[in-house]
Formats: structure tokens, C-alpha cells, sequence
């Protein structure tokens, strides 16, 4: 899921039913802008309400095991990176 900025409430809502429904082996891929984004990088959104770190997104995969969260420096963005696995 690229750049899925919205509301947590409504994210959250979103990658947990992801997860959900999830087969066995199957992962999923979050990639977006950090919070740390809309004081430290250039463009994109800057609203911290729609913006997440990698461990606001690894806490709503919950059931999933979280094999990358982190956060990265992408030319003038900063974006948080979760993979996640259903065993």
C-alpha cells in the first residue's frame, strides 16, 4: 500500500481488515511519508494527522509479524517502510 494517507482511525481500519484477510505466507507492504515528514522534508503533505511512523503501522497490523519498520531518507522526503508477514 503506497502513500495511504487519511485519518489514523480510518487507516487503522483499512490495513487491519488487510491483515485480516491476509493468507498464510502472504505479506503486506506499507510505504508512505513519516510523521517526522512535515517538519524535515520537502513536499508531499505535511498534515500530521494523515501521516504515520513505522511504528503506528506495524501496531495496526496487529496478528502480523513485522519483519522491516523503519524509517528512510528518500531525496528530500523522509518515509516510513513496514513489511509485515502472516505466518
Amino acid at each position: 500500500m503506497m502513500f495511504i494517507h487519511m485519518p489514523a482511525a480510518q487507516r487503522r481500519r483499512l490495513l487491519r481488515a488487510s491483515a485480516a484477510v491476509l493468507a498464510p505466507g502472504g505479506a503486506v507492504l506499507v510505504v508512505g511519508y513519516d510523521t517526522r515528514h512535515a517538519s524535515a522534508g520537502q513536499g508531499g503533505p505535511r498534515d500530521p494527522a494523515i501521516l504515520f511512523t513505522p511504528e503506528d503501522i506495524a501496531s495496526d497490523l496487529e496478528g502480523l509479524r513485522i519483519e522491516r519498520a523503519e524509517s528512510v531518507k528518500v531525496g528530500d522526503a523522509i518515509d516510513a517502510i513496514v513489511r509485515a508477514v502472516r505466518d
